[in-house]
């Protein structure tokens, strides 16, 4: 045989071998056929009803009986779906609103009713957040992928493998389906009436919001026919007005543009007040938002009529854990009488413990008026009610009856703030839960002082002499230095013991840089606990000034609550922690005034112990400044530096992830696991 004829046949075998492989691959990109809908009934009562689809579809989300307010805002959402319009609704914090979001967003695009739905959420990773779940949801909510198959099963044969999009094919044609972070494109089936339907997300204020569009494979380009708002601001950027202004002209402008040139953009914001003129109070303000339609609906529709009995209510509650029995008991023997006048609007909504709706609002009520009235009644408070701002004062008698140094058992965290000065190093350790539930578990100076009551500038055991006594010679600069190597080595090395026995180990520490900024930067840079140690420096935003909220920040740097990390290493070797102190003092304030999840209290059982400590946090008082608490020290007051590493401490404790609720959406999201979760 001759050289030219073995080629030719080595190149006929291997045309049938790539024959042989492309039917493969296009056997294994073939999904057809399609299974049947395992209920044509189920699924006909689910798309005329939006309740219903709720109800057939994701019973563990909403396996409460529905309020009135449910089966308004129900009802509000399909008018919007069906019809158009631009709707706000004012709902109380934990109502369910995000859940029922995601569900109408599914409903419109599954019957058809919308080609083009957008998630607008306060910030791009809430907003992808919000369209995660809603494919999560369409990977595994077995009845519906059973019902909807011409829409969820080829999302369903991804088996979670993205790359499989591009050659999936029906019937010979690909789907052209997409499948990504912000962007879902259901599959292109004959016949389905959401066939290359879209849902998108996008954050205020990104340029995704005026560049959402979509081409189809016939040449259409799609645009937003309907846009789904869902929470447009956080806590953070509640306080700015100047952010309230440019979030509220976003939706006016930006958000009812996205249809396009001559096009009804459809609008259905789910809002809940923080304040006085933020963007949720804006866009419910008939004044100011002409076209709109809102409402706003709160927790209790009424109050109760016997306040007094309220009262001795919440004095039992403040005493702690036995307190909050007591309470509950006094609640069961005259729960008739106490709900007298009161109406909850969700009578259903009952924490695990309470006996009634009535008592989970009132506890709320009692734990935090100001938030209460705001993010649970929709009805923030006015500047006449809010100049009453709680205070340290009483902190002395938040005691927990634990000893000094024994962490508390619901206690995950414990961190500690390090104020410096030139003759002493004064220290407070923290303990936290996730929620923000905080105890001082202790505080002292370093050198340790051997009496009561003392003041700075009268201090006798000095850094400069325990320098001295070490057989080190320095100036003030050397003195701190040396003082902060003892002091983080007893802080970081210590097994911090819960009264569990779970021994705890020290996860951060902040040091105030103050005047000595360059040493203690050097010294956080190669401290030997260097990992867990960060220098900080606070500043007082007034009503004046530009707050963290509206700062301007580099790539590398990291924004949070009330505070921003730099790490800029042209100008320093270590991160540098900014805080607002007027803002973290206030919210300090209010942890001491809240009483359980989220509260603050004291290691010990006698107040005489913290004669001091309570002195250092009521040595300044707050004058309210353009909407700002602005602190200052009060003439001829003591010293302030406890109060000042409780501050930083509480902020510690943010670093490492702790939050209330309410600002929680400003810790950075964990990088997603692909794994199923409830809808």
């Amino acid at each position: 045989m001759t050289i030219q004829s073995e080629r030719e046949r080595y190149r006929r075998h291997k045309g049938r071998v790539r024959r042989s492989q492309n039917e493969m691959v296009h056997a294994g990109q073939e999904i057809a056929p399609l299974p049947p809908i395992a209920n044509p009934a189920r699924r006909r009562e689910a798309a005329e009803s939006l309740q219903r689809f709720y109800e057939l579809y994701f019973p563990l989300t909403f396996n409460l009986p529905w309020s009135d307010d449910h089966f308004f805002v129900i009802a509000n959402m399909e008018e919007a779906i069906n019809h158009g319009g631009k709707n706000v609704l004012a709902m109380p914090r934990g109502s369910g609103k995000s859940a029922m979001i995601r569900g109408a967003c599914l409903w419109a695009i599954l019957t058809g009713r919308r080609r083009f739905v957008s998630i607008i959420a306060a910030n791009d990773p809430k907003a992808a957040e919000e369209l995660t779940k809603i494919q999560t949801a369409c990977e595994t909510a077995e009845d519906l992928i059973a019902d909807w198959p011409e829409a969820l099963y080829p999302i369903r044969m991804l088996e979670r493998i993205a790359q499989r999009q591009k050659g999936q094919m029906y019937l010979g044609r690909h789907t052209r389906m997409t499948w990504q972070d912000g962007k879902l494109v259901f599959p292109t089936i004959p016949g389905s009436k959401c066939s290359g339907s879209i849902i998108m997300s996008a954050g205020l204020g990104t340029a995704s919001i005026r560049g959402q569009s979509h081409l189809t494979p016939g040449g259409e380009l799609l645009r937003p026919d309907f846009a789904m708002i869902d929470d447009p601001q956080t806590t953070e950027s509640a306080e700015s007005d100047l952010q309230c202004g440019r979030r509220e002209k976003l939706i006016k402008a930006d958000v009812i543009g996205m249809a396009g040139p001559g096009k009804a953009m459809t609008v259905l914001a789910a809002v809940t007040c923080i304040r006085n003129g933020d963007v949720a109070t804006r866009l419910l303000d008939p004044e100011t938002t002409q076209g709109w339609v809102g409402k706003k609906m709160r927790m209790l529709d009424s109050l109760p009529t016997n306040m007094d009995l309220w009262d001795r209510y919440a004095e039992l509650r403040r005493q702690g854990k036995s307190g909050c029995e007591a309470a509950n008991a006094f609640y069961a023997s005259r729960q008739a009488e106490m709900d007298l006048g009161a109406k909850a609007s969700w009578p259903a909504r009952v924490e695990p413990g309470d006996l009634s709706a009535i008592q989970t609002a009132m506890n709320l009520r009692i734990s935090d008026r100001s938030t209460f009235e705001a993010e649970y009644q929709n009805d923030p408070l006015g500047p006449e009610a809010e100049e009453s701002l709680p205070t340290l004062e009483g902190l002395q008698d938040q005691l927990n009856r634990h000893a000094r140094g024994v962490i508390p058992a619901w206690a995950t965290h414990v961190v500690s703030f390090i104020d410096c000065h030139e003759k002493a190093l004064y220290y407070l350790v923290l303990a936290a839960a996730d929620d923000l539930t905080c105890a001082v578990v202790d505080y002292g100076t370093w050198p340790e002082q051997s009496r009561d009551h003392f003041q700075l500038k009268d201090i006798r055991k000095t850094l400069a002499r325990r320098l001295e006594a070490a057989g080190k010679t320095g100036g003030p600069e050397s003195a701190i230095v040396y003082g902060l190597e003892e002091l983080t080595e007893m802080l970081a090395s210590k097994a911090w013991k819960r009264d569990d026995g779970t021994e705890l180990r020290m996860e951060q520490i902040l040091i105030d840089s103050g005047k000595w900024s360059k040493d203690i930067y050097e010294f956080c840079r190669s401290a030997k606990h260097g990992g867990i140690i960060l220098p900080s420096k606070g500043k007082g935003f007034g009503g004046g000034t530009t707050p963290i909220a509206d700062w301007k920040i580099k790539d590398h740097d990291k924004r949070g609550f009330g505070h921003v990390i730099t790490a800029d290493p042209k100008k320093r070797s270590v991160r540098l922690v900014t805080f607002d102190t007027n803002m973290l003092k206030t919210f300090a304030c209010y942890r001491r005034a809240t009483v359980g999840k989220g509260g603050l209290t004291v290691f010990g059982d006698s107040s005489d112990v913290h004669r001091m400590l309570q002195d250092h946090c009521m040595a300044e008082q707050a004058r309210k400044k353009s909407e700002v608490w602005e602190w200052h020290i009060k003439p001829g007051a003591p010293d302030n530096h406890w109060f000042d590493c409780l501050v930083g401490a509480i902020l510690a404790a943010i670093l490492c992830g702790c939050a209330i609720e309410t600002h929680r959406d400003l810790t950075p999201p964990k990088k997603r696991k692909k794994i199923q979760v409830t809808f």
